[in-house]
């Protein structure tokens, strides 16, 4: 039984020896795909490899997106209204969104919290104008959407967003087009109907 026990153990060291060799080389494969991208996500505190990698992963092309707070709103960041009775404006947790990429923002704003960088004198700052610690957190996973996309330079860039109010969204620019299109083709047809009418 001792025997067993023994050869039982040493299976798993080399299991784990194994699976500590392969991390490392999985490791050394993000860092080098990392470096090999134009993204700036790198220079930000509490963002190694591994999260910009998932951020980038997660993120895509971000050109889709319109403005930040259309990013803000992808990841599940951007706040939800919670207030009613037209008493002060009060926001609550929003759970919508891509969640691994709202995690991947969630843990760069616990490591800035937990360390001393502007992140946490910023979250310290919340706390002492009457924020709870969760309400102080959000803000720093608000204040980090500006920086996340426009570091995300791997397709595209949101450095040159157009504002909500002074663009066009491709959608409603082919709906537009549509009821245009639809407009003269009934005039035109209202017109050959006049021209086909018999005189009175």
């Amino acid at each position: 039984m001792g025997r067993l026990r023994r050869r039982l153990i040493a299976e798993q060291i080399a299991d784990l020896v194994a699976i500590d060799r392969r991390l490392a080389e999985l490791m050394a494969q993000i860092k080098a795909a990392v470096a090999d991208t134009p993204t700036g996500l790198t220079r930000l505190f509490g963002v190694g490899p591994v999260t910009t990698a998932r951020l980038l992963g997660e993120v895509g092309d971000v050109a889709r997106f319109r403005t930040r707070h259309h990013f803000a709103s992808y990841n599940g960041t951007a706040p939800v209204d919670s207030s009613s009775g037209g008493g002060p404006p009060a926001y609550r947790l929003n759970t919508k969104g891509n969640r691994k990429l709202n995690h991947a923002i969630h843990m760069v704003a616990i490591t800035q919290v937990r360390n001393n960088c502007a992140g946490r004198a910023f979250y310290l700052r919340k706390q002492a104008e009457g924020k709870t610690p969760k309400e102080a957190l959000r803000t720093i996973r608000t204040a980090l959407q500006p920086h996340i996309p426009d570091d995300c330079q791997l397709n595209g860039s949101m450095s040159g967003l157009r504002s909500a109010d002074k663009s066009v969204h491709p959608r409603r620019a082919r709906a537009g087009l549509m009821s245009r299109n639809l407009t003269i083709r009934s005039r035109e047809q209202t017109t050959t109907r006049r021209r086909q009418r018999p005189p009175t």
